[in-house]
């Protein structure tokens, strides 16, 4: 897009004429002189504005401007009391069309904000309004050149404490640079474009202002059914120098021995731990199906497991030893695995919140790493009842929006340390440029720091970084942490670990905007769904070992704060999950006779008990017979190996004739019935019994006859003597 940003009128006047050639002047030299003109706005641009000869000039402004400002450097980070205020960036043309003679020019304000308040409300000014006067001194500007489309350059400016025009009051003041050239239109006195930030000037002589930053490691973490990264090369990425975490890591590592609290989720841990060694969540078995090639849900088609490349293991072997050393002489924040939406699984699944800790502290264990459990929720608030979910030396940090009031520690109703953060020092800087790249959050950090020592209060600034943060690619050049050092008012230091006698918060604000953005009740359910399915595969491996934990790690990929910008695939990937393991328990199976008959009132048969899967299992049979006149007696476990099928010998005793239909369930070792049952009848007869029962009551009837002949032969004997 071609950025029309002014009409000029043409000269139709010699007098017109005479500051058109002034203007050509400018635009070729080496920039506007110093001092011969007034203090030009720092912005906000008119409807139109004044020539030289007091006719109204057309301007047409767009939302964007042409010229690209950033800062890459702000050095000290505060007002100096003399020497020089150094500052240093770049310009880009991201115009279609040329800009020549272009100058950058140093702005400053010269009135204080003196409140946090006063801060916030400047910190949401329009990019383009009205906030300070540029500097038309001897080193207030500099000249760069021309730019075409799409090119860069960079800018020095370093300007001393005599020519800043802030005055020595305590507060904090506006300090930027403008970009003014010339186009196919001409020159005017509107900047192309800008950079601002905030500056503080606070000279206290004996008190320092603590600031305890809190520093995330949190990533969405999205494995398979298989266990594997569903995106390796994006943890390649995010692992290196130039990536999110690699910046993370670097600038934590630049504050030296000051301290620090980080915030860090175990699954990422365990995702570099598989960046570095294998495709396998940790704690799988091989050979349980998690080995095998799983499908996508989030679209990333299918992946196969297979072993990084050397590049990618060197990568995160290299970020894993930094984080362990750095994690070594500073405090850690243990998130719940997967990091949990925590106010969800408090309603909606307990269990699973607790079983999210009770997983991350073993994790954390595993490498060495040494973790407070906490509860951070990524959007600063959390309601009052998930504090009862929480085990009660868990730490709860929450922004001030959700516990408001001057207090910065805290107990909760449930007995938890409480921290609150302060919420506007978090959100960086001001436009147009991003708002939390290093600088800017620099910036706006020792201001609020510097406001907070202004009104008197003891407390220390709290920030805990947004959840997402990214220093930006000039990180090593902002002097995050090294320019806060230098500030002699200022003092890093870590969460306080001790717990004296604090006064209870006995509510929180919990908008309904909050629980609106909640991962839905199906997630959560599916995430049940998987670990109660992970337990039942688990008991009926015969060395079960850590499969259970490491399929509810993956179920709780779907219960994550990151879930909630990708609910669907979430979900779908988790029903998925659990289907996995249903189909693999069902390769657990028993077949036999459709139909059985007992001969008698008791018996034996047989059935055939297969196992599919490549790892032994050990189960046992459940007869359900739905009477109590038929019994069958089952072996309690048969153990399995690999692939392997094996006969078992049942007993049964009936005590009454007819058909039953049975259904013989195989069942774990604490009973749980699982993979494919099989149903029949049983034909039970009381044949044996009729026919001795005949066989008596004929042998009787013999007897009966003989003894009546018999008896009659006697008497006929008897008459014939007589």
């Amino acid at each position: 897009m071609i950025h029309l940003r002014r009409l000029r009128s043409r000269a139709r006047w010699p007098a017109v004429a005479a500051v058109a050639a002034v203007a050509a002047v400018a635009a070729v030299g080496v920039g506007a002189v110093p001092g011969t003109s007034s203090a030009a706005s720092a912005g906000a641009p008119a409807a139109a504005t004044s020539g030289a000869d007091g006719t109204a000039r057309a301007t047409d402004r767009t939302d964007t401007e042409p010229l690209t400002v950033r800062l890459t450097s702000l050095s000290p980070s505060s007002v100096p009391k003399s020497g020089p205020l150094r500052m240093a960036g770049t310009v880009t043309n991201d115009s279609t069309e040329p800009w020549q003679a272009i100058n950058v020019q140093a702005f400053v304000s010269r009135t204080p904000m003196t409140t946090a308040d006063e801060l916030a409300a400047a910190a949401a000014t329009p990019y383009d309004a009205d906030v300070g006067a540029r500097l038309q001194t001897p080193h207030g500007f500099v000249t760069i050149g021309d730019l075409a489309p799409g090119q860069s350059t960079t800018f020095k400016l370093r300007v001393p404490r005599s020519e800043l025009p802030i005055p020595e009051k305590p507060g904090v003041y506006w300090v930027g640079a403008h970009a003014l050239g010339a186009n196919a239109t001409g020159r005017d006195n509107l900047a192309d474009g800008r950079a601002r930030t905030f500056i503080p000037l606070y000279r206290p002589k004996k008190t320092r202002v603590p600031v305890a930053l809190v520093l995330p490691f949190r990533e969405s973490v999205q494995r398979t059914g298989a266990g594997a990264l569903r995106d390796p090369a994006h943890w390649q990425q995010l692992l290196g120098p130039g990536g999110r975490l690699g910046r993370l890591l670097g600038i934590a590592e630049s504050a030296g021995p000051a301290a620090l609290t980080l915030a860090v989720d175990p699954a990422v841990l365990d995702a570099v731990t598989t960046e570095i060694g294998g495709a396998v969540d940790p704690g799988v078995p091989h050979g349980s199906g998690a080995s095998q090639t799983a499908s996508s849900s989030s679209g990333a088609g299918t992946t196969k497991t297979k072993r990084p490349d050397a590049a990618a293991a060197s990568i995160g072997k290299d970020w894993l030893n930094r984080f362990n050393t750095l994690t070594d002489r500073t405090r850690v924040l243990g998130l719940g695995y997967a990091d949990p939406d925590l106010a969800a699984l408090a309603r909606l699944a307990p269990k699973l919140l607790t079983e999210s800790y009770t997983l991350g502290a073993q994790r954390f264990k595993a490498h060495s790493v040494s973790a407070d459990p906490a509860a951070v929720p990524a959007d600063g608030h959390l309601p009052s009842s998930a504090l009862a979910k929480l085990g009660g030396s868990t730490v709860v940090l929450l922004d001030d929006r959700a516990a408001p009031g001057a207090r910065v520690r805290w107990r909760t109703s449930a007995g938890q340390p409480l921290v609150v953060a302060d919420a506007n020092a978090a959100r960086g800087g001001p436009g147009p440029g991003p708002a939390t790249t290093a600088l800017a959050l620099r910036q706006r950090i020792v201001a609020e720091a510097a406001l907070r020592g202004l009104s008197g209060s003891p407390a220390p600034l709290v920030v805990d970084l947004p959840a997402g943060w990214d220093p930006g690619a000039g990180w090593q050049r902002s002097g995050f942490f090294s320019a806060m050092a230098k500030l002699p008012w200022l003092q890093l230091t870590g969460l306080d670990r001790s717990t004296p006698n604090l006064p209870i918060r006995k509510s929180l604000v919990y908008p309904s905007s909050r629980a609106n953005a909640e991962i839905n009740a199906r997630l959560v359910t599916a995430a049940e769904g998987v670990s109660a399915a992970a337990q039942t595969y688990a008991d009926a491996l015969a060395k079960p070992g850590g499969v259970a934990d490491s399929y509810t790690r993956l179920a709780l990929q779907g219960t994550s704060y990151h879930a909630r910008t990708h609910e669907t695939t979430a979900l779908a990937a988790t029903l998925e999950l659990g289907g996995a393991i249903k189909s693999r328990l069902a390769g657990i199976r028993v077949v036999g006779s459709t139909f059985v008959t007992l001969s008698g009132g008791s018996g034996s048969f047989v059935v055939t008990l297969v196992n599919n899967l490549r790892l032994p299992v050990r189960i046992g049979l459940r007869a359900q017979t739905g009477t109590p006149n038929l019994k069958i007696t089952t072996p309690r476990t048969v153990l399995l190996q690999p692939l392997q099928r094996t006969t078992v010998k049942l007993s049964a005793t009936a005590t009454d004739i007819g058909v039953r239909q049975v259904q013989l369930v195989p069942v774990t070792r604490s009973g749980t019935p699982v993979g494919t049952p099989i149903t029949f009848s049983i034909r039970s007869s009381q044949v044996s019994s009729l026919i001795w029962g005949v066989m008596g009551v004929g042998a009787t009837l013999l007897v009966v006859m003989i003894l009546r002949r018999a008896l009659k032969r006697g008497l006929h004997r008897e008459n014939r003597t007589a």
